[in-house]
């Protein structure tokens, strides 16, 4: 009996002390959880006052859209040189980067067989020539038949046809300059063998320079032939803007963009090079009194855009459509209006028709 009692005890202690324990844990919770579910998080304090936000009031400016299409500068003439026919070339009478004239000699194929085969039907010309005169002289006693005149006649005919083509394809082993400009770099040498697929050089007319750009549909009723497009060029030194003016246009849109390809004369004192990309500068429209709000007042989500606006001491998200945009402020189209005040601060925290205090900011 003895022996049970002493045992005892020490149970009796840990049941005690297991029991304590267990309490003091469950207040721990208790306290720990009420703290989440009131205040957000362990040891946070439940605001006690209205959320300080930045703020501006929406004014009505003057505001006008623009567009910023490219454009490619290109010369006023160009042509890639190829030979109309195959052959190995034997000279090369012009220099690269020369400026050369219209039906000048730029480069010469070996012409022998050409040569010889003109030799020889002009030869043969010479016979049937003399063999019609022959029969022309028969006919006038009754001598040949009409038939073997009209043969001869013929013949006559198609020999004059084989020269004209002999003299073309002879002419064909000069490979000249159709207009005056300036000769790109040479892609082949004296000795080589060319085909009609062969790119020798290329032909560019710089005296001037013309500009083309696609203009999407929904604008392209503004592009007239005589209107100006403002260009800006940028290089080493910033940028130039240029005045551009229309003289064509394609008759119909692209099928696949969905744009009209224009044409336009660019001043001869322009600083650019054919094949440069300049931003073409589209004036869309011009509003009196366009609502334009600060760019970080805006968010977006699953509705698409809102702002939140500040009605008396709490906000409002109000959904909003949108439009142009410049550097750092975008056009309000539909949501709201002159007067209202914005936040333009703390959207993440912010929440429909929580308490605020707005900073104006101008």
């Amino acid at each position: 009996m003895l022996f049970k009692i002493v045992m005892s005890k020490p149970i009796r202690y840990l049941v005690i002390g297991v029991l304590a324990a267990l309490a003091i844990g469950a207040g721990i919770w208790y306290r720990t959880t009420s703290g989440s579910s009131n205040t957000g998080g362990p040891g946070a304090q439940r605001p006690t006052g209205p959320v300080r936000v930045d703020a501006a009031v929406v004014h009505a400016v003057a505001f006008s859209e623009s567009l910023v299409l490219n454009g490619e500068i290109m010369p006023a003439e160009h042509v890639d040189i190829y030979p109309e026919i195959g052959g190995r070339i034997v000279g090369i009478d012009v220099r690269e980067g020369a400026i050369v004239r219209p039906g000048q000699v730029l480069f010469r194929l070996d012409d022998a067989v050409q040569k010889a085969q003109l030799h020889k039907l002009q030869a043969q010309f010479v016979i049937d020539s003399v063999q019609l005169q022959r029969l022309e002289s028969l006919k006038k006693v009754d001598g040949v038949s009409m038939q073997d005149l009209d043969a001869a006649r013929a013949q006559v005919k198609i020999r004059k046809a084989e020269i004209e083509s002999a003299e073309d394809a002879l002419r064909k082993t000069r490979i000249t300059a159709s207009f005056a400009g300036k000769v790109g770099l040479r892609m082949v040498s004296v000795g080589a063998v060319v085909s009609p697929q062969t790119l020798l050089t290329t032909l560019s007319d710089v005296s001037s320079l013309k500009m083309d750009v696609s203009i999407p549909d929904r604008y392209a009723f503004t592009i007239r032939d005589g209107s100006t497009l403002r260009c800006v060029a940028h290089n080493n030194k910033g940028a130039d803007t240029i005045q551009a003016q229309v003289y064509a246009q394609q008759p119909t849109l692209d099928q696949g963009t969905r744009t009209l390809r224009v044409r336009a004369h660019v001043p001869a004192k322009a600083a650019v090079v054919p094949g440069t990309i300049v931003d073409v500068i589209l004036n869309t429209s011009a509003i009196p009194n366009a609502i334009l709000i600060p760019t970080q007042a805006v968010q977006q989500g699953m509705k698409g855009a809102s702002v939140f606006v500040l009605n008396g001491s709490r906000v409002r998200e109000v959904n909003v459509e949108l439009g142009g945009r410049t550097a750092d402020k975008v056009h309000v189209l539909h949501g709201l209006t002159e007067g209202d005040t914005i936040a333009t601060s703390g959207l993440l925290v912010l929440k429909n028709g929580m308490p605020a205090q707005p900073i104006i900011k101008q």
